[in-house]
């Protein structure tokens, strides 16, 4: 028998993953997931469920909702990608990751069956989720695609609500080159009759989604139709539901949040009239904003960890996160930047770094793993814009010099990618992972 290294390290061995080494890894179409699914007779069948798509943002909607739901007193099962620390945070029933024992047993009765038809990392990973979601009894399962939508693994559920938060130029290899071309493929996941929240209007999209929803007899709605959220000169976040107002210390910062959590909450309601439900009391609703990260384990995006000098983690990895981040950052009150950068191969890097100050000191260096741009490669494109940047050998090592090198007013901020992100979240207490606010902006 299996234990949970042993299976952990066999699902990253043996499999493709398209977050290490890229496109290789990606199989597209719906038949594989199928016969997968067959085998283990149907798990997702009889399963009440939510689909979330996008480029960014998707990450954050589906724990922004998850966090919502559970404070309306269900049990809500969770699948998300890709993690920062271990496995098991992509399969997860409110805050609780899945456990060890329950992974092992799982690679151990799949094994003959990936080894026979070489399933993919991401059609296993889907296929585990919807199986523990299913034996758990969960009362929902949330959903994230992997990237895409018309033909990746998650497309074979049938959801209750879709969503798509927004379109960016992001997996271009795959997804296609022109943002129409995106879109098209994020709304794959539009179903028959089944209702759709889109996050983000973008005039030149709109005309794709009202077509997609249109063949399938699907409900389309704006998130903005549904509801609002705004900051108050104290710091707090009105929101508006439905014509319901209430004024809560929002746990995530970020001006891409709050266009996140107006996502999130118009899913909410459109989960609540299809269900039937009444709206969560405003005092519920205040609990769920505040403690998005505790209540489902969130981390790696737009979080800032307590001390001096103040450290920022943002897993900005494409032209839309690093535009966001950037503006952000110009609302923080800080005496100099520091970034500690790693970004993956085949990214628009001219584009993502345009958007980064000149005068921040860059500490270079690259992830641990195939997929990571290497350390030299990104500095020359940083010098060639005439940033001021260092190589290191590992991120480890670029941080330790980041945090010599600052004053207690100074700024340091992780990003690049999510692998960049994940792997310096170790060097931080790990309750304030889990814990931590955003403490400025």
């Amino acid at each position: 028998m299996m234990d949970y290294q042993q299976a952990e390290a066999y699902l990253f061995s043996q499999l493709p993953m398209y977050q290490r080494i890229g496109s290789k890894a990606w199989k597209p179409g719906l038949d594989n997931i199928r016969l997968l699914l067959d085998e283990l007779g149907n798990p997702q069948e009889g399963l009440r469920m939510i689909h979330i798509a996008g480029t960014n943002g998707k990450g954050s909607v589906c724990h922004i909702l998850s966090a919502l739901l559970q404070q309306h007193g269900w049990r809500i099962g969770l699948y998300s990608s890709p993690h920062y620390q271990s496995y098991r945070e992509r399969i997860k029933i409110n805050s609780e990751l899945i456990e060890e024992a329950v992974i092992a047993d799982y690679v151990q009765r799949l094994k003959p069956l990936i080894e026979k038809h070489q399933f993919s990392f991401f059609e296993i990973s889907v296929a585990m989720s919807l199986l523990y979601f299913k034996e758990q009894k969960v009362d929902l399962a949330i959903i994230e695609t992997g990237m895409g939508g018309r033909l990746d693994s998650t497309n074979i559920i049938s959801p209750i609500v879709c969503g798509i938060t927004n379109i960016g130029m992001d997996h271009t290899d795959v997804l296609g080159d022109t943002l129409e071309q995106i879109a098209g493929e994020k709304a794959g996941i539009i179903k028959e009759f089944v209702p759709v929240v889109i996050g983000e209007k973008q005039k030149e999209l709109s005309a794709v989604f009202k077509n997609y929803a249109k063949k399938q007899n699907a409900p389309l709605v704006y998130a903005d139709q549904l509801a609002e959220a705004q900051v108050l000169d104290d710091g707090f976040v009105q929101v508006s539901l439905q014509g319901e107002e209430a004024v809560v210390d929002y746990g995530l910062k970020g001006a891409y949040q709050l266009n996140n959590l107006v996502t999130a909450l118009a899913i909410y309601r459109v989960v609540c009239l299809e269900l039937d439900e009444h709206l969560q009391s405003a005092t519920s609703l205040k609990k769920a904003l505040l403690e998005v990260r505790q209540l489902t384990g969130f981390m790696g995006r737009f979080q800032m960890m307590p001390g001096s000098p103040a450290v920022l983690l943002d897993s900005a990895h494409n032209p839309e996160g690093f535009e966001s981040l950037s503006e952000d950052l110009k609302q923080m009150e800080y005496g100099r930047l520091h970034i500690v950068l790693g970004m993956s191969a085949g990214k628009d890097v001219k584009s993502c770094l345009s958007y980064l100050p000149r005068s921040a000191q860059l500490y270079v260096s690259a992830a641990n793993v195939p997929r990571a741009m290497q350390a030299n490669v990104l500095n020359e494109i940083l010098m060639g814009m005439e940033f001021q940047s260092h190589t290191f050998q590992d991120l480890k090592t670029a941080l330790k010099e980041a945090l010599s090198s600052a004053s207690d007013k100074d700024l340091i901020l992780i990003t690049g990618s999510v692998f960049t992100v994940a792997e310096l979240l170790d060097q931080f207490p790990q309750d304030v992972l889990r814990t931590s606010t955003n403490l400025a902006v």
